[in-house]
């Protein structure tokens, strides 16, 4: 953790500018545009920004939205996009931001935050799941459509849906790597090997690409290979009831009681 870096809620357009800066350095286009940002934090929604000095270095934006889940409407703080710039990644201010973020939606009352990842990031998953102490249940293919930035290249747009429980009160079951069934490993070149489908133990380990950024720049065939076995087994095993409860050994842990 970075502790020259500090954390506040971005309220004034100059800051909500520099966020749209932030995001054509990450994305190499924007994202929200300032003039929403505006908008949405003047309604309710939270923008918070990582400052290294005087310099912001990253931020993440989100607003109030409702989870459908049974039957039942859940207020949630949705988290919609979290950005670091490149040369302060790794120093835990993803971490940061997210916190800082959880504690003002406390402060609005809302118990839960939820966002969306690729689940073939394996850094952000790691974040995500293990550092944060969120789980995911939901898998939602092709969730924003075509996209073509520089995070996406070509690949269909799938995505996660992290639900993180900010009071505490959500417990998970502690588990072992070495414990799950592994079904879905790599191959020796560096491809997804066959996914197992017909599994039932209780634990289940599924792989991702190690690097999906080097795979979209030099492989972008394996790329799309890992899109689709990934989609085929997390979206068989959590529509089964298995939750993905761990990342590690750069694979998830599913887990169903």
């Amino acid at each position: 953790m970075n502790e020259s870096v500090s954390y506040r809620q971005l309220t004034r357009m100059d800051e909500l500018v520099n966020c749209a800066a932030i995001e054509e350095q990450v994305w190499g286009e924007g994202i929200v545009p300032p003039h929403m940002l505006r908008a949405v934090t003047s309604m309710g929604g939270l923008a918070v920004g990582a400052f290294d000095r005087d310099t912001m270095i990253g931020f993440v934006f989100g607003f109030r939205g409702v989870l459908q889940r049974s039957g039942t409407e859940i207020p949630v703080h949705h988290s919609h996009v979290a950005a670091v710039l490149p040369g302060y990644r790794g120093q835990g201010i993803g971490v940061g931001l997210k916190r800082t973020q959880a504690r003002l939606a406390l402060q609005q009352g809302l118990q839960l935050m939820t966002w969306t990842f690729d689940p073939l990031r394996a850094r952000n998953a790691h974040l995500n799941i293990e550092k944060l102490g969120a789980t995911v249940q939901v898998y939602e293919p092709d969730y924003y459509g075509n996209m073509t930035d520089a995070q996406n290249g070509q690949l269909a747009s799938d995505r996660l849906l992290a639900e993180w429980q900010l009071t505490g009160e959500q417990s998970r079951p502690q588990v072992s790597a070495s414990e799950a069934l592994k079904v879905l490993q790599a191959a020796a070149d560096g491809s997804p090997a066959a996914p197992q489908l017909q599994q039932a133990a209780a634990l289940l380990h599924v792989a991702v690409p190690h690097d999906l950024d080097e795979l979209l720049s030099s492989r972008p065939d394996v790329a799309d290979t890992w899109r689709a076995a990934v989609r085929s087994t997390l979206m068989h095993y959590l529509d089964a009831g298995y939750l993905a409860v761990g990342f590690r050994d750069n694979g998830y842990l599913l887990h169903r009681s």
